[in-house]
Formats: C-alpha cells, sequence, structure tokens
C-alpha cells in the first residue's frame, strides 16, 4: 500500500494541472454579443459585458387608438419612409397647387372610422381650403399657393398630416411629417419656375454615384468640372449633378481630339443658378444635363503669335474639335465673346433639330469693274477671312444650317452684304461689289498751279466717286506733311462732282515722299467720316506732271494718285478724326485698289503743245495672301 505521503505527492500531480485547465476553459468560454455564434471575446477586464443595441421600433397603436396609414403629397415616384405607405419627402404639383392623400383608421373600431378628423399644416406660404372636406377615414386635399414662387428662392417646404378622433372610447392623436431634403428641394427649383422638365430623383447623381456611372468608360471627366449649380442664398453647391452620357461622352472625346487642356467653364446649372447667370434663355440645356461651355484658350490655334486673348481662329480649333467628338450645337460664334478673355465654346446634346457642322466657304470678290478686289475682309457669322492678289478668300467655320449674312469689305469701301444658305459641308459664295453708296473722293494732281516753273503749287482735281453726297468738307495736312491747301473747306461735293484744290509745297522745294491730305466729311446720314488722301511722289514741283485723260471723263484728265484709308469709321467730330488720322498711313491694299480703279490712260491729243511724258507708276505692292483658318 502506498504511503500516505506519496498519496498526497500523486494527487497534486492529477488535481492541480486539472483545475488549473478548468479555470482556463470558464474564462474563454463563448458569450453571447449578439454576434455570429461561436464568436470568441477576448479576456474579460473586470468590466461588466455591455449589451447589443437593440432597433428602435415603432409602438404599435392600442387597440381603439387612431393609426395613420397612407400618406403622400405631391407627384409620384416617392421616396418612402415606410415602403409603400408613408412618404418622406415630395415636391409640389405645380407652382401653386400640392395635392395631399393620407387614409387612416381607428385600431379595432371599424365602426369609428367616421368620426376621424383631420388637420394638415401647409408649407410655407400654402393655404388650406376653406371648403375642404376634413372627415373620414380618408383625406383627398389640394394645398394652394395662389401667388407661387416665381424667384424659386426659400426654405425646403414641410408639411404635416394629422388624424384624431373625439371619441371618448378612442382617444390620441397620429401625425406623420414630409419634409423636402435636399435632392427634392433642387427638383422643386424646375417646378416653381415652371419648367418644362422636371428631373427624377434617380437623375440627380451624387459624386460617387458618377464615379459609378461614368468613371470607367469616361475617366476624364470628374463630377466637380460638371457641377455648377448654387444653392438658393448660399454659397454651397448642390451635391448632385444632372450629366446625361451623351455630354459625358462628347466631352471625354474633345479632349482626346483637342490636344491641350481643356477647362469646363460651365455646365449643370440649377435653375435658380441659370436665372443668375442668363436669365433670358430659360430652358437652357445647362438646367438638364446636356450643355457646356469650354474655355477657349489664346494662341490654342496656329500660326501662334502670343496673343493674350482667344481669337475667331483658336475659337474654331475648339468648336471643331466638339463638333467631331459628337456635339449636337454650338452657340454662334459671335454670342461666345471671342477677342475676350470670356470666350469660350457652348455644346449641347439636345435631341432632334439641326445639327452644327463644320463648312468651308470660299469665292471670289470683284469691285465694280470686274476687277479682283485684292485685301478684302470677307466675313461669315463672325469668321473673317481676306482675299489673295486674285480676290479669292476661302474660311472655315462651325455654323448650324441656316441663311447667313456675308460681308464683304474691301479697303476704303462701306461693307458689302448679301444672304447665303449655308446646308452643307462647301459653300460657294463669290460676289462683284457695287457702286460704293456713301461718299468717296479721290485726289488727283491735275498739273501746277498758274505762275512760273518752281512756284512749289500744285492743282489737285477732288471728285466724289461714290453714290451719296459729301457735307462740311475739312482739308487739312496729314501730320508731317509741311505744305497747305486751299480752300481749307467746302460746303459741299454732290456724288459724281468734282471741285479743284491748290496745294501748297513749302518754298518750292521737291518732296521726298508722297505729301497726304485729311478730309473730314459728314455722310448722307449726318456720320461724320474722314479720308487719308495720297498724293503722288513729286520730285521737283517745277516739273509739270503727266496729264492724261479717262475716256468719256467730263472733268480735266489727270494721272492716278490717290490712296483711301481703311476701313471707314464713324467719329465724334472731324477734329477728333483728323487727330485719330495724323497717326498713320494710307493702307498698301487701298492704295493698290485706287491704282486698278484709275489706271494710266494715254495722253490725250493737244493742239500747238508736245503733250508731256507720263508719270511712271509706282509697282504693284505684294497683296495679302488669303487668311488659312484652323480647324
Amino acid at each position: 500500500m502506498p504511503n500516505r505521503t506519496s498519496l498526497i505527492h500523486w494527487a497534486a500531480r492529477v488535481f492541480i494541472p486539472l483545475g488549473v485547465l478548468a479555470a482556463a476553459c470558464v474564462q474563454w468560454a463563448p458569450v453571447a454579443t449578439g454576434g455570429d455564434e461561436g464568436s470568441v471575446v477576448p479576456p474579460s477586464t473586470g468590466a461588466p459585458p455591455v449589451a447589443p443595441p437593440i432597433k428602435p421600433q415603432a409602438p404599435r397603436p392600442p387597440s381603439g387608438a387612431v393609426e395613420i396609414l397612407t400618406c403622400r403629397a405631391g407627384p409620384g415616384p416617392y421616396a418612402w419612409a415606410v415602403p409603400g405607405r408613408i412618404a418622406r419627402t415630395f415636391i409640389t404639383d405645380t407652382a401653386e397647387a400640392l395635392e395631399v392623400e393620407a387614409s387612416a383608421q381607428v385600431k379595432g373600431r371599424p365602426d369609428l372610422a367616421a368620426a376621424i378628423r383631420w388637420e394638415v399644416v401647409p408649407p410655407a406660404g400654402f393655404e388650406v381650403p376653406g371648403t375642404a372636406a376634413l372627415r373620414g377615414p380618408k383625406l383627398t386635399l389640394r394645398l394652394e399657393r395662389a401667388e407661387g414662387n416665381p424667384t424659386g428662392v426659400g426654405e425646403p417646404l414641410s408639411v404635416t398630416v394629422i388624424a384624431r378622433t373625439a371619441d371618448p372610447n378612442a382617444p390620441g392623436e397620429r401625425s406623420v411629417a414630409l419634409a423636402q431634403d435636399l435632392k427634392d428641394r433642387l427638383r422643386q427649383e424646375y417646378v416653381d419656375l415652371t419648367r418644362a422638365y422636371v428631373p427624377g430623383r434617380s437623375e440627380l447623381l451624387d459624386e460617387a454615384e458618377f464615379r459609378a456611372r461614368y468613371g470607367r468608360k469616361y475617366p476624364s471627366v470628374g463630377f466637380a468640372e460638371l457641377n455648377w449649380t448654387r444653392q438658393p442664398g448660399l454659397e454651397e453647391r448642390y451635391p448632385f449633378v444632372l450629366a446625361s452620357e451623351a455630354l459625358v461622352r462628347t466631352l471625354h472625346e474633345t479632349r482626346k481630339l483637342y490636344g491641350r487642356p481643356l477647362t469646363v467653364s460651365s455646365a449643370f446649372r440649377n435653375p435658380v443658378h441659370q436665372v443668375a447667370v442668363h436669365a433670358a434663355v430659360s430652358e437652357s440645356h445647362h438646367q438638364y444635363g446636356r450643355a457646356a461651355d469650354l474655355y477657349v484658350a489664346p494662341d490654342s490655334a496656329p500660326p501662334q503669335t502670343g496673343r493674350k486673348v482667344a481669337e475667331p481662329r483658336d475659337w474654331l480649333r475648339l468648336a471643331a474639335s466638339a463638333v467631331r467628338a459628337g456635339g449636337a450645337w454650338i452657340e454662334p460664334m459671335v454670342d461666345c465673346h471671342p477677342n475676350t478673355d470670356r470666350c469660350h465654346v457652348h455644346v449641347d446634346v439636345r435631341d432632334g433639330g439641326p445639327r452644327s457642322a463644320v463648312v468651308r466657304v470660299s469665292g471670289r470678290i470683284t469691285d465694280p469693274a470686274g476687277l479682283p478686289a485684292a485685301g478684302a475682309t470677307v466675313t461669315l457669322a463672325g469668321m473673317p477671312a481676306v482675299t489673295n492678289a486674285a480676290g479669292d478668300y476661302t474660311l472655315k467655320h462651325v455654323v448650324t444650317p441656316g441663311e447667313y449674312e456675308l460681308t464683304a469689305e474691301a479697303p476704303g469701301r462701306a461693307p458689302y452684304r448679301q444672304k447665303v444658305t449655308v446646308s452643307g459641308p462647301e459653300l460657294v459664295a463669290s460676289m462683284r461689289l457695287p457702286l460704293d453708296p456713301q461718299p468717296f473722293l479721290v485726289a488727283r494732281v491735275a498739273e501746277p498751279a498758274a505762275g512760273k516753273p518752281g512756284n512749289g503749287k500744285l492743282r489737285v482735281v477732288l471728285k466724289n466717286e461714290g453714290r451719296g453726297a459729301a457735307s462740311a468738307l475739312r482739308l487739312a495736312a496729314a501730320a508731317g506733311a509741311p505744305l497747305k491747301v486751299f480752300p481749307a473747306s467746302l460746303p459741299a461735293l454732290g456724288a459724281g462732282q468734282t471741285t479743284t484744290l491748290t496745294v501748297v509745297l513749302p518754298g518750292g522745294a521737291g518732296m521726298g515722299g508722297a505729301p497726304e491730305l485729311n478730309v473730314m466729311f459728314l455722310t448722307p446720314a449726318g456720320k461724320a467720316q474722314a479720308q487719308r488722301l495720297s498724293l503722288a511722289a513729286v520730285s521737283e514741283p517745277a516739273t509739270t506732271p503727266a496729264v492724261t485723260a479717262r475716256p468719256a471723263a467730263a472733268e480735266p484728265s489727270a494721272v492716278p494718285v490717290v490712296g483711301t484709308i481703311a476701313p471707314r469709321r464713324a467719329v465724334p467730330d472731324a477734329g477728333a478724326a483728323a487727330a485719330g488720322l495724323a497717326a498713320g498711313g494710307a493702307a498698301a491694299a487701298a492704295q493698290a485698289l485706287a491704282r486698278r480703279r484709275f489706271p494710266a490712260q494715254p495722253a490725250r491729243e493737244t493742239k500747238g503743245e508736245t503733250p508731256p511724258a507720263p508719270v511712271a507708276a509706282p509697282a504693284e505692292p505684294a497683296q495679302p495672301p488669303a487668311e488659312k483658318m484652323a480647324e
């Protein structure tokens, strides 16, 4: 038999480890925590266990209590607080009306349904009609706001519906409050401002929804650059955008075609902000997620010259990229502030209607005699081009099919306009300029004034070649021209009329250049205009200039020697115009035009004298090439 001491040692070796193991098992046993079955909690720190949170349950009305079964306001689809029964937000049916529907019961007491009484707390500005039926288990009510909300500004709307019964056996009441959330506050602007279309809740995307819908397909277009909303009365933006896939795709493809950084200067606008930006366009596509404005970078089209503001050629390059990327309509360039730091391209993806396209326009411009009008500026819807030496021009533009005005302005002539119809990608439009309906003055040296040779005086014939009379003429030497003219003023010079001037050169000395005269006059419309008349260079005043004649000309024959300023412009008064003209010379294109209109003629036959040798005409200046517009 084992002795007592050995038994004690044996028990200690067996039972003590068993006790330690049992204690560990109890400490790490599974505890019910509301998590998955079998979950293990860490060792206790001595604090009592925390009970899992319990979802609050709406108390069920006791038997005999009033219970609201359904409640909704405005048009559907609805955002539900209780699916299919109780709406949580709403928009009004119109700017002046809100339909409210509800139903209730007295639980366990159908006999008390007729005893239910309704009370409605309307949204701000709305009223409950005095004839409203507010008894019974069902409520159908039309709240009215006579003046509407023409500004669209205001706090989010809310409406409260209360059901109660006065029966002593069924005391108490129930109420339901519907309050506009931020998304329906934005939609309410479309209702208040009577827009043609009110977007659904699912069409307004927050940033996460936008990325989920478009981020993978069109990664270059971001949520923030399309969000140009403003909450009424706040500087904050709505956290939603309305953006059609066609617009997002067009912006993505435009970036690839444009080949340089592209800045979106405006896109989705809420209706209230649209009124602040451009109230005249109430149905702007910006409100419907179908339009964007793209900033035109200066000097972005060749040739790069360091331009600080965007010119038409810069606008054309971006507009052409937007059209080729899928844009349906481009706003006319003249409305997009070219030649300013606000220049932009408006592109939208509207459904239906004519589509904008890149159009090539070409033709030839000739003067009234049928000769090429070199250096003439041709303009179609604000896009300019310049004719070459043959009078030919070519311009490219982005326009929508329709009727346009083509303008041609030759140096020294009034603009001439004619209607053209754009119906395809190519248009040929030539025009022959008519006789100028405005005054057009021409000066020609006829011969030296009477007196001994070398007296420094020239007799100059001034003719009005236009079809309008010039009045209140004032003549003076251009700045830096040391000469005098007599008479210095004339009351009028009718169309086709001529007069003779005497020009005195200083001290009878020869002129090393062509002296110039400034002529101020009033047009038939009473507008002040100015022309600069260039006299032919005279090596020695004593030398008799050539005397030639135009066939069938009534005035003394002369050698063509004239240039004119271009373009014509109205000026506040004759003195200011003369000061402005003194700073520059006649354009080379204007001089060339004058020489073509008055070519050198054979010397006339004279009796008892030998015709003088004709003065050689100066060399024809180089003509500006036709402007090549960038796409």
